[in-house]
């Protein structure tokens, strides 16, 4: 579309100014200078036009890709972030597993130790020989 806009203007301008040359000039060394001067003006103008348009061009592109390269880092440390409460949350599992078999192992042992404390009373051992010999003894 640029190009093509380009090229229509430019060659609008030629014929333009080559009948304006014309009409103006009285001798052929006249329209030969203006000819001169009005090429050196359109490559000027066409030239400064570029200019300004490339460093538009550009000074957008890199802006453009300083952002692109500023959502990259967000996008990095946030996966960093991520994986880091990944690890984290993998251990505090692992550490809440062993710590649920530590607590069952407590309790088990708390749970043994009780009944042999309860086993080692003398009224529970009183108790337990009635027990058997009311069992034992012939009815």
């Amino acid at each position: 579309m640029v190009s093509g806009l380009y090229v229509a203007s430019a060659g609008a301008w030629i014929v333009w100014s080559d009948s304006l040359v014309r009409s103006v000039s009285s001798s052929v060394e006249e329209m030969e200078r203006l000819e001169h001067a009005k090429g050196l003006f359109f490559v000027l103008t066409t030239g400064l036009a570029l200019f300004a348009a490339m460093s538009f061009l550009l000074r957008r592109s890199e802006e453009e890709a300083a952002r692109a390269v500023a959502a990259r880092e967000t996008l990095l440390q946030l996966e960093r972030h991520s994986l880091a409460g990944l690890f984290v949350s993998s251990i505090v599992h692992d550490a809440n597993n062993v710590a649920t078999v530590v607590s069952s192992a407590i309790d088990e042992l708390k749970s043994v130790q009780s009944l042999d404390a309860d086993a080692a009373k003398p009224s529970t051992m009183r108790a337990r020989r009635s027990s058997s010999c009311v069992a034992c003894s012939p009815s």
